[in-house]
């Protein structure tokens, strides 16, 4: 019986606590990431988790399908569980910080688009705008927007800063 990940890909197998404490331990020199072994209650054998005090459900953020997202209190543990989950589940994710929470989450790379609160624009509820570092990002997220919102958005250079918004309006 083949164990699959959260991601729909197969966990790697170890038929005992040793030899899955061995591939921890050349897991954590070569790429820096600290992994830990569990016996798996459906196949009975072991896998390697990341480690479990480094992985915490967010209260407050939530997916584009609904589930808590993972949060991390820093970069680095972010990082290395993106690594982990591109090792043993193929999965291509990029830390970010989280304007909502404070705290580090994870996105598709092809989904990630780095952006700020704006200190000064506003959208026309009066609420801060976006401001997407670069227009390459903007462009990104107009198109997922797009995608699943089915809302047409313009892109335009922030008069007030270094970087990109999206607008519903026209284009002064």
């Amino acid at each position: 019986m083949q164990c699959i990940g959260k991601r729909g890909n197969p966990l790697s197998i170890y038929k005992n606590e040793n030899e899955a404490h061995e591939a921890a331990i050349y897991t954590n020199n070569k790429y820096n990431l600290e992994l830990s072994p569990y016996r798996c209650n459906k196949c009975e054998n072991y896998h390697l988790s990341p480690s479990k005090t480094q992985i915490i459900k967010s209260n407050t953020c939530k997916s584009n399908y609904g589930e808590f997202l993972s949060e991390y209190n820093t970069k680095y543990n972010a990082k290395e569980h993106s690594q982990y989950l591109k090792l043993d589940h193929d999965s291509e994710l990029t830390p970010y910080k989280c304007n909502t929470c404070k705290k580090w989450h994870l996105s598709p790379k092809n989904r990630h688009t780095p952006s700020i609160i704006c200190t000064t624009c506003t959208d026309g509820n009066k609420k801060p705008k976006e401001l997407y570092f670069t227009k390459k990002g903007a462009q990104i997220r107009k198109t997922i927007i797009l995608k699943e919102q089915k809302i047409k958005l313009k892109i335009y250079k922030c008069p007030n800063g270094d970087g990109w918004h999206l607008t519903k309006g026209n284009i002064k």
